[in-house]
């Protein structure tokens, strides 16, 4: 066995072993030199010199979630291994092979365990789940070859590492045209039993299976769904929580699928549920409704456990600059039959450029207009209120995003009854009302909208 020790005793488990760390910091935490630079480079020297030779450290496509190097205990013993990605390139034949190495540390040395390797290009996805509950983390790769991709699952029982089984698209017809392979593991019901989401897509007529399997000592196939128009899968995202609420304290668990559609050049948002373990869509897949000219997250916008779908207000041409949008977000209603529908939780108004967002009044809901007018210095954004009955738009209030640096109060409106409502380290935020009388008839305060607004990112 081939080992190395660290001459400093301290490893920092978080800065070195994931991909992105969970550490809030500030930007004056951020421009300190890190603590542990040194330890970082004598693993890493370390980690290089037990690589075989032609290797090299790797890091998986979902590089949110795992790292090149990763810090867990496989085995139950409350011991965390290092494992450690890894390509090796094969020059005689021209081919790839990719896998990891396993480390056990033991008094701040760490021992080679082995390595596994696959004929691959990359690791498309990587992580570590009991997936039977055994007590025991296997290690799932998905590992793409040329036009070929297939998920592997291993063990790391009694020092030993052990390939369990691979599972790629065989059980589709002509699935030698599915080349492409997605995955996402959670709870996608309540029974306990950790879930694996696998999206299969042929790239020559742009169908996709999206499949449920579970894993005991093998894999067995769930059940399954068909998409037709679907992009890609690198551009598709796929969120596991709580989909809907039946009751106070009985919430439905689910899948939430953004997936680009080459139809129409939109993405698709559709929600998968298990019932009677077998796999339903929530819509109709030619439900427009659901339909955005670009992905925006789902997200638990109101904080009530229940993620959220967003929906542009606006189609065409309207609301496809990413600098700003009007979004409205609704839930599932969580009805599994004909009348599964969507509920509205809010509508809010994100200016990106500015970092900014405003929650719309309920009363105003699909009824406003936003129109930026930019100058050199300032911009302002002004709130139109749609009348139905007099069929024109009524200029409600105006937020101007003012330079701090350079201040102009010519940019106002006209009216000395103004609100500061946030600041910035670039930008005053400011309301002015244009219509009073109108405000007060749809009982719009100043105040109500200095509640309303808030940065998006503090």
């Amino acid at each position: 066995m081939k080992l190395f020790k660290l001459a400093i005793l301290a490893v920092s488990t978080i800065f070195l072993f994931t991909g992105c760390s969970e550490d809030t910091q500030s930007p004056e935490q951020l421009a300190k030199k890190p603590i542990y630079n040194e330890e970082k480079e004598i693993l890493y020297k370390g980690i290089n010199q037990l690589l075989p030779q032609n290797s090299s450290l790797i890091l998986p496509s979902n590089s949110k979630e795992v790292g090149k190097i990763n810090k867990v205990d496989l085995n139950g013993d409350r011991v965390k291994e290092l494992i450690v990605f890894e390509k090796k390139e094969n020059l005689n034949d021209n081919t790839n092979e990719v896998g990891f190495m396993i480390l056990s540390e033991s008094e701040n040395e760490y021992t080679d365990k082995g390595n596994i390797l696959q004929e691959g290009d990359s690791i498309e996805y990587a992580n570590f789940y009991d997936l039977d509950n055994d007590g025991n983390k296997e290690i799932i790769l998905v590992i793409k070859e040329n036009d070929t991709t297939y998920m592997h699952i291993y063990n790391f029982v009694d020092d030993e590492i052990k390939k369990i089984c691979s599972y790629g698209s065989e059980w589709i017809e002509n699935s030698e045209d599915f080349h492409d392979m997605k995955v996402k593991i959670g709870y996608v019901d309540d029974d306990n039993i950790l879930d694996i989401l696998i999206l299969n897509l042929n790239p020559k007529n742009n169908e996709m299976y999206a499949s449920i399997v579970n894993f005991d000592k093998n894999i067995k196939l769930k059940d399954y769904v068909k998409f037709e128009n679907v992009k890609n899968l690198n551009n598709s995202y796929i969120t596991i929580d709580n989909v809907a609420k039946l009751t106070k304290d009985k919430m439905v668990k689910g899948v939430i699928l953004d997936i680009p559609n080459i139809k129409d050049n939109t993405y698709i948002t559709q929600i998968l549920y298990l019932k009677d373990g077998k796999l339903y869509k929530a819509f109709s897949d030619y439900d427009r409704n659901i339909a955005k000219a670009y992905y925006i997250p789902a997200e638990d916008i109101n904080k009530d456990g229940i993620i959220d779908i967003p929906i542009v207000v606006g189609t065409g041409n309207t609301y496809n600059i990413k600098s700003s949008v009007n979004t409205s977000w609704y839930r599932w209603n969580g009805k599994m039959d004909e009348s599964s529908g969507l509920l509205f939780t809010s509508q809010i108004y994100y200016s990106y450029q500015y970092n900014y967002k405003l929650l719309i009044p309920n009363n105003l809901v699909n009824k406003i207009i936003i129109e930026p007018e930019y100058s050199n210095d300032n911009v302002l954004f002004k709130f139109y209120y749609y009348d139905i009955v007099n069929g024109k738009p009524k200029k409600l209030f105006t937020i101007s995003a003012e330079n701090k640096v350079v201040a102009d109060d010519s940019k106002g409106t006209g009216t000395k009854t103004t609100t500061v409502l946030e600041e910035t380290e670039d930008y005053r935020f400011v309301l002015y009302p244009n219509n009073i009388k109108e405000m007060e008839r749809l009982d719009i305060t100043n105040s109500a909208l200095r509640e309303y607004f808030s940065l998006i990112y503090e």
